[in-house]
């Protein structure tokens, strides 16, 4: 208990140690080389990632599950996994009811989109998309 009020108390004093002399509080973890170098990437915008996303058409897409609660809290399961946009980047979830979900791609500007319930799947045919 004595450790939290002697941090709450030099917290107290860095923070106003700075307004009265109209500065940005310091940071107790950080330098300020560290702070300033943090506000020049956030400034800069997000960071390149080295992987690059194919908006290209899934290859198969299976709805293995599906919980509905309401028209935004629900969960998919595709392709034995919990959907999620960093595993399935090309796959946008457009809606979910309690009997089916509608996915879309962009690929060259155009919106493609299919409807499954689960246990159906998407297969990939080179005639249509």
């Amino acid at each position: 208990m004595r450790l939290k009020y002697h941090s709450f108390l030099l917290a107290l004093m860095v923070t106003g140690n700075a307004v009265a002399h109209n500065e940005r509080p310091l940071s107790l973890f950080h330098t300020p080389e560290h702070i300033q170098k943090v506000m020049r990437l956030r400034a800069a915008g997000p960071i390149p990632s080295h992987h690059t996303t194919s908006n290209a058409r899934p290859a198969h897409v299976r709805l293995d599950g599906l919980m509905y609660f309401g028209p935004t809290s629900w969960r998919l399961w595709i392709n034995g996994k919990p959907y999620d946009k960093r595993v399935f980047p090309n796959l946008t979830v457009v809606r979910v009811t309690a009997t089916h979900a509608t996915f879309s791609w962009q690929d060259q500007g155009i919106t493609h989109s299919f409807t499954l319930a689960p246990s159906h799947s998407f297969p990939h045919n080179k005639g249509s998309p």
